[in-house]
C-alpha cells in the first residue's frame, strides 16, 4: 500500500470559494461556450490562472501544471480535474478566446456580478492608468486595428527603452474594487485614453453601476470629455491642470481670497466657472501639508531652473544676430521660458574686419553682427509668488447641487488613492506582473484581464472580511497579534500558511457496495414497480492503522550513502564526513547567489561570453574561498586573533568580514608621493600574517 501524502490548500481556498460564491467560472463559460472535447472548461481555466495569480509565484504559463502538483483541484475547482489539464496550450487558447469576446465587456460582466454580490453602493468610481513593461521582442497583432500596441511611450518606471502597455481601470470606492478595464497601447496618452473611455463606455457602466460621480486626476479635464460626460448627466469631480490660463489666473490671486477651514489642515474657496460651455465649480484648495512639502524641494527646483538657464543664456550670447530687433526677439523668448529668473541685458554691434590683427581707425569692416551679454539674478519677488502657489489644487465638478459640500468633494477626491492602491498590488514583487512575458499582444490584452481579475477577487475578500468580522463582531490578530477587524488579505493570506489535505491512500476501510435501482418519473414507486436502471455506490467509514503509523515513523531520517572505494580503512565516520563536506560546494553557489556579489542573473546576449564569464566568477569564488583559508591558516600557525562582529578574538573570520573591515583604507597622493591613511591596527593583523606581497601593497 501506499504512504500517506499531502496537498497544499493553504489560502487557495479562499480565493476558489469566492470564485465559487459569484460563480466565476460559469460566467465565463456561459460568455466563452462551453465544448465537450476539452477536459477543462475555459471558465475553469480562468478560475486556475487567478488562484495561481493570488499564489504570489509569478509563475510563467508553461509552468501552471507544475504548479498544481500539489494542489487539491478538486475542492479548489471541480472533480476530475488534473494538473496536465492545466497546460500552456490549453491556457493559451482560453486567452485566445477571452480577446475574441471582448476582454472590456466580459470584464464589466464580471464587476458587475461582484458589485451585486457584495451590495456595494458604488456613489463614486475612480478612473487612472498605469503601465506594465514588456522585456521581450513584440510580435505585430494579427488584427492591429483593433488590437493594442506593444509600443514605446511615456513610462511612469523610467524605462523609456523598453516596449510597454497600458491598463485603464475604473474602480468603486469603497473597496477599491475594479468594475472596469480598458488596456491600451503603449504610447497612449492618459488625455487621449481618458477620452475614448468616456466617449465609448461610461454611459454603460454608468448604467450597470448607478454611480453618481466619476472621479480622475487632471488628465479627465479635457473639453471633449468634460462636455461628453455633462452630455449624458454624468456628475464628475476632478483635478484641474494648472496650465489653463483660468487656473493660473485663480491661483495668482488665491492670497487675496477667503479661504475657510475644510479639515486636517485643508482650506478651500468656491469658483464659478463655465469652462468649455459647462456650467461647473471649482474648489480651490490649500494643503498645509502639501505646502510644506513642496516648500523644501522649492530652493532645488530653483537651483536647477538657475543652472539650466543659465546654460541656455551662455548658448544665446554665442550665437550672432543679423539685426538688433532679432536680438531683441531672441532674448524675449528666452525670458518667457524662466520663471524665475531675471537678466540685465545689453545687446553689443560687433564688427567683423577682413583680414588678421589690428584693424586701422579709418578701415571700414566687412560686417557686423549683433550678440547678447547680460548678468542673471532671482527676484525676490519671483520667490515670494512661487511661496504663496504651493500647496493649492483645483478641484472641479459639474455637480451645482447645494449638498455638494468642500468637504464632501474634497474627500471623494481623495479617495482617488483606490485605485492607486491596486496598481500597487498589481506591481508588487509579490504579485509579480510589472512585466509581461507574453509575445502576441492579442495574449497580452487577455492577461491583462486575468491580472485585473485577481485584484478584483483579492479586493473583494478583503471587503468581505472586514465586513463580516464587524458584523458578527469577531476580531482576527494582525502582525503585532493585536485584535483587529481590518486585516489585509495580504496578511489573511500569509497566515493560511502550512494549511494542507492529508490524503491516506493505505487506509483501512469498513465499506460496503450497495445496489441503487432509479425509477422513472417523480415521486415513491409502487412496490410493483419494475426500475429504469440500477447502479452500484460505496459506503464506508475511515480510519489509520496505527501500525501503518510505527511502520512510517520508523523511515524516517534514513539515507544512504555509497562509494566504490573497498578498502578497510574506509571507515563509517570518515565516509559520512567527506558526504557532509559537500556543503563547501553549495556555499560556493551561495557566494556566487548572494546579493552582495549580484550574478544570479546574467545580462550578456552572446553565449561565448556567457562563458567567459562563468569562468570569471568562478575565478572570483576561487580567490574569495583562497583568502579566506590564507587568513584562518595564518591566524593558527601564528597565533593570533582578529576580533569578530561582535569584537571577539577570532581565528575562523569570513573573508566578508574582513573586506569589510578595510573599508575606509585608502592612498593619499600628495606632490607624487604615496601614504596610506586609515590604516588600522586590526588590519595590520591580517597584513602581516599574509606576507610581503600584501606588506608590499598596504605598506
Amino acid at each position: 500500500m501506499s504512504s500517506p501524502f499531502t496537498k497544499t490548500l493553504e489560502h487557495h481556498g479562499l480565493v476558489a470559494g469566492f470564485c465559487k460564491e459569484i460563480r466565476l467560472a460559469q460566467i465565463i463559460d456561459q460568455a466563452l461556450g462551453v465544448s465537450d472535447k476539452r477536459n477543462i472548461s475555459f471558465g475553469q481555466l480562468f478560475v486556475a490562472m487567478i488562484i495561481n495569480g493570488l499564489g504570489f509565484t509569478g509563475r510563467t504559463l508553461h509552468m501552471y501544471s507544475e504548479y498544481f502538483e500539489d494542489k487539491p483541484l478538486e475542492r479548489l475547482i471541480a472533480p476530475g480535474i488534473e494538473p496536465e489539464h492545466i497546460n500552456d496550450d490549453a491556457l493559451g487558447r482560453c486567452l485566445d478566446a477571452l480577446y475574441e469576446k471582448g476582454v472590456s465587456a466580459l470584464y464589466q460582466t464580471l464587476g458587475e456580478a461582484v458589485v451585486k454580490h457584495l451590495d456595494l453602493p458604488c456613489d463614486s468610481v475612480h478612473l487612472d492608468s498605469t503601465s506594465f513593461h514588456y522585456d521581450g521582442q513584440g510580435r505585430p497583432a494579427e488584427d492591429e486595428f483593433n488590437c493594442i500596441q506593444v509600443a514605446k511611450g511615456y513610462s511612469r518606471e523610467h524605462r523609456p527603452e523598453l516596449n510597454q502597455v497600458i491598463l485603464n481601470l475604473i474602480c468603486e470606492n469603497q473597496s477599491g474594487i475594479p468594475v472596469y478595464m480598458k488596456p491600451s497601447s503603449g504610447n497612449t496618452n492618459d488625455m487621449e485614453g481618458f477620452k475614448k473611455i468616456v466617449k465609448s463606455h461610461i454611459q454603460s457602466l454608468k448604467a450597470a453601476q448607478a454611480s453618481r460621480y466619476l472621479v480622475a486626476d487632471a488628465a479627465l479635464y479635457v473639453k471633449e470629455s468634460i462636455v461628453h460626460l455633462d452630455a449624458i448627466n454624468q456628475l464628475f469631480i476632478t483635478r484641474v491642470p494648472q496650465t489653463l490660463n483660468e487656473a493660473k489666473s485663480l491661483i495668482a490671486q488665491a492670497h487675496q481670497l477667503d479661504f475657510v477651514d475644510i479639515s486636517d489642515g485643508y482650506q478651500g474657496v468656491w469658483h464659478e466657472t463655465s469652462y468649455g460651455d459647462v456650467a461647473q465649480k471649482w474648489l480651490l484648495v490649500c494643503s498645509e501639508q502639501a505646502r510644506k512639502r513642496e516648500g523644501h524641494n522649492l530652493d532645488k527646483r530653483m537651483l536647477k531652473q538657475f543652472e539650466q538657464g543659465r546654460k541656455s543664456f551662455k548658448k544665446l550670447g554665442q550665437q550672432e544676430f543679423a539685426c538688433q530687433e532679432d536680438a531683441k526677439q531672441a532674448l524675449a523668448q528666452w525670458e518667457v521660458k524662466q520663471p524665475y529668473l531675471m537678466v540685465d541685458s545689453q545687446i553689443n554691434k560687433v564688427p567683423v574686419y577682413a583680414g588678421a590683427g589690428r584693424p586701422s581707425q579709418d578701415k571700414q569692416p566687412k560686417r557686423e553682427y549683433y550678440h547678447i551679454t547680460g548678468s542673471l539674478y532671482t527676484g525676490l519677488a519671483k520667490r515670494q509668488d512661487a511661496l504663496k502657489q504651493l500647496g493649492l489644487f483645483i478641484i472641479a465638478s459639474n455637480d451645482l447641487a447645494d449638498d455638494l459640500s468642500m468637504e464632501k468633494i474634497l474627500s471623494t477626491y481623495k479617495s482617488q488613492q483606490s485605485v492607486e492602491k491596486g496598481f500597487r498590488f498589481l506591481k508588487s514583487p509579490d504579485f509579480l506582473t510589472s512585466a509581461i512575458y507574453l509575445k502576441k499582444p492579442e495574449r497580452i490584452e487577455a492577461l491583462l484581464m486575468v491580472m485585473t481579475s485577481c485584484l478584483m477577487v483579492y479586493a473583494s475578500l478583503e471587503h468581505q472580511i472586514r465586513k463580516q468580522l464587524k458584523v458578527q463582531n469577531r476580531y482576527f490578530p494582525d502582525m503585532k497579534k493585536k485584535p483587529s477587524q481590518n486585516p489585509t488579505a495580504r496578511w489573511v493570506f500569509q497566515c493560511f500558511q502550512g494549511v494542507t489535505l492529508l490524503y491516506i491512500e493505505g487506509k483501512e476501510v469498513d465499506s460496503q457496495i450497495n445496489k441503487v435501482p432509479v425509477y422513472a418519473g417523480a415521486g415513491r414507486p409502487s412496490q410493483d414497480k419494475q426500475p429504469k436502471r440500477e447502479y452500484y455506490h460505496i459506503t464506508g467509514s475511515l480510519y489509520t492503522g496505527l501500525a501503518k503509523r510505527q511502520d512510517a515513523l520508523k523511515q524516517l531520517g534514513l539515507f544512504i550513502i555509497a562509494s566504490n572505494d573497498l578498502a578497510d580503512d574506509l571507515s563509517m565516520e570518515k565516509i559520512l564526513s567527506t558526504y557532509k563536506s559537500q556543503q563547501s560546494v553549495e556555499k560556493g553557489f551561495r557566494f556566487l547567489k548572494s546579493p552582495d556579489f549580484l550574478t544570479s542573473a546574467i545580462y550578456l546576449k552572446k553565449p561565448e561570453r556567457i562563458e567567459a564569464l562563468l569562468m570569471v566568477m568562478t575565478s572570483c569564488l576561487m580567490v574569495y574561498a583562497s583568502l579566506e583559508h590564507q587568513i584562518r591558516k595564518q591566524l593558527k600557525v601564528q597565533n593570533r586573533y582578529f576580533p569578530d562582529m561582535k569584537k571577539k578574538p577570532s581565528q575562523n573570520p569570513t573573508a566578508r568580514w574582513v573586506f569589510q573591515c578595510f573599508q575606509g583604507v585608502t592612498l593619499l597622493y600628495i606632490e607624487g608621493k604615496e601614504l596610506v591613511v586609515n590604516l588600522k591596527e586590526r588590519q595590520k593583523i591580517i597584513i602581516d600574517c599574509l606576507g610581503s606581497e600584501y606588506q608590499h601593497i598596504y605598506y
